[in-house]
């Protein structure tokens, strides 16, 4: 009795014959996979029909059309299932498209008129007004040992044309100095929005061009079979082919977006960090000078006035 315990075999899970047959089919079709022999993905109760299409077929369609675009243009015919061409997806085809490059241009107006651009454009203009007021011989010349008229109406006039007024002017000028220098990552954030906007909208005239292109040649082999469906796709590549020229007709104005930060971050970076400091470092001694009543050559009053000259007439190009 007890022999009989220890020989009983433990029953084994037997795998229906239905798993079986199934696991069998999985291991079939991995190992159909691994040489090539890949079949055409099919949705339960849907046939799928696709096309044949060369490369050479839409060269002949399109013989200026760039590799990427044709390469695309046949993916998209190969996954075009023939069996659900109707009216309503050809007047559809590439909608999305046309949407997404509107949608980029809203985009773009929007970044072009931030409110960055007014507000460091407005401390540039300001700068420039008050540097091409002050009159640094002025402020500056010899008056010793004859009457000096303009010295005696100095303040009358639209001018800084006395050390009061300098000092005033000095003490703006340095925070407009700053507040440029702050706006610098503003910028260069604003710079980055507009250049990915702009690489953005390239890439929807790739996109343009490869729908429009598999479009045309959808309408061609739809003519027979769908001639109304045909007259859509036809249409839908008409469109689309216009989106693409309009894009590139654009790309001018797209790249004066970017080029306008990179403008005023050179700008900024020149006469925020670099000539502006300068120059008030010179006027800042100018006045320490004159506080201790030391006398001002016509020399240095000379070498200041060239640093104003060099400051407005990097602004102004």
């Amino acid at each position: 009795m007890g022999d009989d315990k220890r020989t009983k075999l433990t029953p084994t899970i037997v795998i229906p014959p239905a798993k079986m047959s199934i696991r069998t089919q999985a291991v079939s079709l991995e190992k159909a996979d691994s040489v090539g022999n890949r079949a055409p993905t099919k949705i339960a109760g849907e046939d799928r029909n696709r096309i044949s299409v060369s490369y050479d077929d839409l060269k002949r369609l399109a013989p200026g059309a760039p590799r990427v675009v044709v390469d695309h243009a046949m993916r998209l015919i190969n996954s075009f299932n023939t069996a659900t061409a109707n009216d309503r997806r050809a007047m559809m085809w590439g909608i999305d498209v046309q949407k997404s490059y509107a949608d980029a241009v809203n985009a773009g107006l929007d970044l072009s008129q931030s409110t960055v651009f007014s507000k460091v454009e407005g401390h540039v203009a300001r700068t420039l007004a008050i540097l091409q007021t002050i009159d640094i011989l002025q402020i500056l010349g010899p008056a010793e040992g004859n009457i000096n008229l303009s010295r005696i109406f100095a303040g009358t006039r639209n001018k800084i044309d006395t050390l009061a007024e300098l000092d005033e002017a000095r003490r703006e000028l340095d925070q407009l100095s700053k507040l440029m220098g702050t706006s610098l990552k503003e910028l260069l954030n604003l710079k980055d929005k507009l250049a990915k906007n702009v690489q953005g909208i390239n890439a929807i005239a790739t996109e343009a061009d490869s729908h429009s292109l598999a479009a045309l040649f959808l309408s061609e082999h739809l003519l027979k079979v769908n001639p109304t469906a045909s007259e859509k796709f036809a249409s839908r590549s008409l469109s689309l082919g216009q989106t693409h020229a309009q894009i590139r007709e654009h790309s001018a104005i797209n790249s004066l977006h970017v080029a306008r930060p990179e403008q005023l971050i050179a700008l900024v970076q020149q006469v925020a960090l670099v000539t502006l400091p300068d120059f008030l470092a010179a006027l800042s001694s100018i006045l320490a000078l004159h506080s201790r009543r030391s006398r001002i050559s016509e020399t240095e009053a000379r070498e200041v006035e060239d640093k104003l000259r060099a400051i407005i007439q990097a602004i102004k190009n």
